[in-house]
């Protein structure tokens, strides 16, 4: 049960309601749930893409921000255009643990394609989850509360 004070022209007046009732009447509309998860799946989403050391199969890379992924960028288009001239001198590459590699320019173009791959599975994972959120919003068939339920259920997997 709980007790609310509620003010009319009348005065204060004590209102007990159950639980459930007091729920039902507090709770956020659905429109406001839908916007604030699809935020919180962004939030988590941009959080991710920039986990700082991300291991892959030539070294750690530092992905801390726009600023190295970028950095890598650079790396991969000269990799590339060393690769199209069949010049194999190796590219200098600062590893998270702050080690100097010389990496052939093919190594170089594996690892930004696996630090790639690994943005296109966070995207992919946020795109699926916004997907789900506008399936329940706008299913005819579920009531309010089974909305409610199923928008509250939807999260980032571990």
């Amino acid at each position: 049960m709980a007790t609310i004070l509620k003010s009319s022209p009348a005065g204060i007046e004590t209102i007990t309601v159950d639980d459930e009732e007091w729920a039902a009447q507090n709770q956020q509309p659905l429109d406001v749930l839908y916007d604030s998860k699809h935020q919180s799946i962004n939030a988590e989403r941009d959080r991710r893409l920039y986990p700082g050391p991300l291991p892959t199969s030539i070294a750690t890379v530092d992905l801390r921000s726009a600023r190295d992924e970028s950095n890598l960028a650079h790396l991969r288009a000269v990799a590339r255009e060393r690769q199209t001239a069949n010049d194999i001198t190796p590219i200098h590459f600062r590893n998270a643990d702050n080690v100097t590699q010389m990496l052939a320019p093919a190594q170089v173009i594996t690892m930004t394609d696996e630090v790639l791959g690994y943005g296109q599975q966070i995207y992919a994972t946020s795109w699926k989850l916004k997907d789900q959120l506008q399936a329940i919003y706008d299913d005819e068939q579920l009531t309010p509360a089974e909305k409610r339920t199923q928008l509250e259920a939807v999260v980032w997997p571990e």
